[in-house]
C-alpha cells in the first residue's frame, strides 16, 4: 500500500478557496502522511502575487511545527516558452521545499494538436534540463492528453530525461494523466512518481480514486514514489 500523500494542492494564495491552515487540517483528517501546498507561479493570471510569496512561505513554515503530518511549501511553476524558462526565480526556489512545473499556455493555440504536442515536448524537456524541478505537473495535459500525438521514441526520451534530472512524474487526479502507455514507459525507465489531486477545494484533497487504480495497474509501489525523499522521519 502506498503512503498517502498529496503533493499538488492550491490555496487562496492563487486560485484555491481555502487557507493553508485549513488545507493542512483537512489533509490530517484524511490521514495523509504529507501534503504540499503548491500555488501557481506569478506568471499565470490566477497565480500568486509576487509580493505575497514570502508571506505564503512564512505561513506554511509556521504550520510545520505543530502539524500532525509532513507539510511542504512549494509552487507550481509555469513553463513559459520553448526554451523552458519558468516563472520562479532562484532566490525564491531556494526557500521552497518542493517545486512543481507545468504548462498552462502554449502560444498559437490554433496550431494542430500534433504541433502543439511537439511544442509541449520541447518546452518541458528544456525546463527539466535547465532547472531544478521536483515534479512534472499534469504531464502532457493541455486541453487534452498530448502524449498520444508523440511516438514511442519521444516518450522514452522524455522519461529518460526525467530520470536523469530526478524529476518525478505526477499522477494527476484532476486531469487523469498520464495515460497507461506513458506510465508504462516511465515504469520501464525506472522513473519516480508523485501523487497530486490538483485540489482547489478542501473536499478534493487526498481523493485518489483514478490514481490508486493506475498505481495498481502499472505495478507501481512505495519505492517508486517520491514521498520518502521529502518526508524523512524526525
Amino acid at each position: 500500500m502506498f503512503q498517502r500523500h498529496d503533493f499538488h494542492v492550491h490555496t487562496y494564495y492563487s486560485d484555491g478557496v481555502s487557507s493553508p491552515v485549513k488545507v493542512v487540517e483537512s489533509a490530517a483528517e484524511k490521514k495523509l502522511k504529507a501534503v504540499a501546498i503548491t500555488d501557481h507561479g506569478p506568471d499565470l493570471a490566477v497565480g500568486i502575487e509576487p509580493g505575497k510569496v514570502g508571506q505564503m512561505i512564512e505561513d506554511i513554515n509556521i504550520l510545520k511545527a505543530d502539524a500532525e503530518i509532513f507539510v511542504l511549501s512549494g509552487l507550481e511553476a509555469n513553463i513559459l516558452n520553448p526554451e523552458g524558462d519558468i516563472d520562479i526565480r532562484d532566490k525564491v526556489q531556494e526557500k521552497l521545499d518542493i517545486v512543481l512545473a507545468g504548462i498552462h499556455y502554449i502560444s498559437s493555440s490554433e496550431i494542430s494538436p500534433k504541433r502543439m504536442a511537439r511544442n509541449y515536448f520541447e518546452s518541458v524537456m528544456n525546463a527539466m534540463k535547465n532547472h531544478e524541478i521536483d515534479i512534472l505537473a499534469h504531464p502532457f495535459w493541455y486541453r487534452e492528453d498530448l502524449s498520444s500525438y508523440l511516438d514511442r521514441e519521444d516518450l522514452e526520451k522524455f522519461a529518460e530525461t526525467s530520470v536523469e534530472r530526478d524529476v518525478a512524474i505526477e499522477l494527476n487526479e484532476k486531469y487523469r494523466v498520464p495515460n497507461r502507455k506513458f506510465l508504462s514507459i516511465c515504469e520501464e525507465k525506472d522513473a519516480k512518481f508523485s501523487l497530486g489531486t490538483d485540489a482547489h477545494a478542501l473536499d478534493q484533497i487526498g481523493e485518489f480514486g483514478w490514481s490508486t487504480n493506475m498505481l495498481k495497474e502499472a505495478g507501481i509501489d512505495r519505492k517508486d514514489l517520491i514521498v520518502e525523499k521529502f518526508c524523512k522521519e524526525k
